[in-house]
């Protein structure tokens, strides 16, 4: 799920562009306050960007902002 509003119909034309369901399953309750991905603790394996470059899909290249190593970990951007 986006950190934005969006709509169901919006989330299954992105998710379903490349994407063969053989079964569809909806669920209602997402928990995703312990997310560990993979690169995150990888110096330099975590972009960041403000979320007007992500909701307005502008180029990441020139947006990027440096967090500390605490604001990583944290999952929290930094000031």
């Amino acid at each position: 799920m986006p950190p934005y509003r969006d709509s169901r119909q919006y989330i299954e034309r992105v998710n379903v562009t490349n994407t063969v369901i053989v079964n569809r399953t909806v669920i209602h309750n997402i928990n995703v306050t312990n997310v560990n991905y993979m690169n995150r603790n990888v110096a330099g394996g975590v972009t960041a960007v403000s979320r007007d470059v992500m909701v307005g899909g502008r180029s990441v290249g020139g947006s990027a902002v440096r967090l500390s190593q605490e604001d990583v970990a944290r999952g929290q951007g930094g000031a």
